[in-house]
């Protein structure tokens, strides 16, 4: 699984192409024996690898849309696994703790994702006229949708053609091609912590990842 020796001396810069650097000196805020735990912990989620690669490269969406997109869709995914439903929903304080981020930027966020067609956002609303909650549905724009489709292989077997009106995008790719095992609890520590930027926070999913096995389940 993955090396963390990256995380076990008191004091270490991390360099990317000698241009980027940040502190590692975490070890008295960061509890080494959690996140040993989850690294080693088999219980994972498929996230599939087209569209973490997509994400992950994309120049269309902010450091910080990049994961809010990925711990909704990992939540969506969790959801559809216990209700069918690929959607979720939270409060905007919640998001905004997950995220380690203010609720006004998690509403420009929405906006913006909704807008460039990474959410379809349902709201719901209390019996008073008030917005309840945001119920989020992850998506792709078609454009990223059908290049992802041509340009990486399906898993091995038959697959019935993507047909919208019994299924989302993201269900589609879920179920049609390769994926990397992630897993949730080690994505929210990363997402939410204090001691990250948002920049630094992608670098450290764009590592974990590429570590990590593409999957066939077929």
């Amino acid at each position: 699984m993955q090396d963390i020796s990256l995380f076990e001396s008191d004091s270490q810069t991390l360099n990317i192409d000698n241009r980027l650097s940040f502190n590692l000196n975490y070890t008295d805020r960061f509890n080494l024996s959690v996140f040993s735990s989850l690294t080693h912990n088999k219980s994972y989620m498929p996230i599939s690898g087209c569209v973490l690669e997509h994400i992950l490269t994309t120049t269309n969406l902010t450091h910080c849309e990049k994961l809010y997109y990925l711990l909704a869709d990992s939540l969506a995914l969790i959801s559809k696994n216990r209700s069918n439903s690929r959607s979720y929903a939270l409060p905007s304080e919640d998001w905004a703790a997950r995220l380690g981020c203010s609720r006004s930027l998690v509403f420009t966020m929405q906006r913006s994702l909704v807008e460039k067609g990474y959410f379809i956002i349902n709201k719901e609303w209390d019996e008073i006229g008030r917005n309840k909650r945001n119920l989020i549905t992850p998506t792709l724009p078609i454009s990223v949708f059908n290049n992802l489709n041509e340009k990486f292989q399906d898993r091995a077997g038959d697959h019935l053609p993507y047909n919208p009106l019994s299924e989302c995008k993201r269900s589609y790719l879920d179920r049609t091609k390769l994926f990397i095992k992630f897993n949730y609890d080690l994505l929210k520590i990363i997402t939410s912590s204090e001691y990250l930027n948002p920049k630094q926070k992608m670098i450290w999913l764009s590592f974990y990842t590429r570590w990590g096995p593409i999957t066939d389940l077929g």
